[in-house]
């Protein structure tokens, strides 16, 4: 008896281990080696509200020209191209930050309680760094990455973050028509 209790014991450890891998691997974007899009908005949401003077700041950067590099790196070579971006990324960011691959040609970047202007100086960092990134072949001419980026910042704990998101996309597609 005491065998086999013992024997589920370390079984249901060994799956509770299993699983709580699993998991972890699930959160991660596996191209960049980001957080993916769900569990980085569920981090953003859960972001608590700012101390006073301080503000949380929301970006969505969006990757203009995207298919243009995937085309010089070698279209079997794509995910190279998105980890140069995300690696670009991860060296701006810092550990507070919240840093998820949003879409296909888009990031998410919150900067939770910081000052005003030093999140909008934070965020033109982050755009001249990636406009900064360059790809393609060593031998060719290589192509710099072209970024848009919308931005909101909150007084207060992000409440309805998917109205905020759609927003924030629609203003690539009105920058787009124009």
């Amino acid at each position: 008896v005491l065998s086999i209790i013992l024997f589920l014991v370390l079984g249901s450890l060994t799956a509770y281990i299993i699983r709580k891998k699993h998991l972890a691997r699930m959160a991660i974007d596996p191209a960049t080696q980001l957080l993916n899009s769900e569990i980085a908005i569920g981090r953003i949401e859960q972001t608590a509200a700012p101390d006073s003077g301080k503000t949380n700041a929301l970006a969505l950067l969006d990757l203009s020209n995207l298919r243009e590099l995937t085309i010089a790196a070698g279209s079997a070579k794509s995910d190279t191209v998105l980890r140069e971006i995300s690696d670009t990324l991860r060296n701006v960011t810092r550990e507070s930050d919240i840093l998820g691959r949003f879409g296909p040609e888009q990031f998410i970047l919150c900067l939770p309680n910081i000052e005003e202007s030093s999140a909008t100086s934070f965020f033109e960092r982050v755009q001249n760094e990636l406009d900064g990134t360059s790809v393609g072949n060593p031998n060719d001419e290589s192509i710099n990455v072209r970024t848009s980026m919308s931005i909101f910042i909150a007084t207060e704990k992000f409440s309805d973050l998917s109205s905020v998101i759609d927003e924030m996309v629609l203003s690539f597609s009105v920058k787009s028509k124009r």
